[in-house]
């Protein structure tokens, strides 16, 4: 599940996880444990994708390669209805 705010400090720092200081819009990806495996990695790829898709540090040739294999495998991951 994408989350719309920030990574907030407090929920994590008690875990020992060091959070990078980039822009705060930037949304997270978080998963609960009890979710399927499939689900949860085809949100992975999806997230993967649209952060490829964005980023300028990527070259364009690079950036088509990446995002063709990330869609073919969100189609292998997309989870049964």
């Amino acid at each position: 599940m994408a989350a719309t705010r920030p990574l907030c400090r407090s929920v994590v720092a008690d875990q020992g996880i060091s959070l990078d200081q980039g822009d705060p819009s930037q949304k997270a990806l978080f998963v609960r444990p009890g979710a399927a495996y499939r689900l949860a990695l085809f949100q992975f790829l999806m997230y993967s994708y649209q952060k490829c898709q964005s980023s300028p540090q990527i070259s364009r040739v690079s950036r088509k390669l990446l995002g063709w294999a990330l869609r073919v495998s969100m189609r292998l991951s997309r989870p049964r209805a």
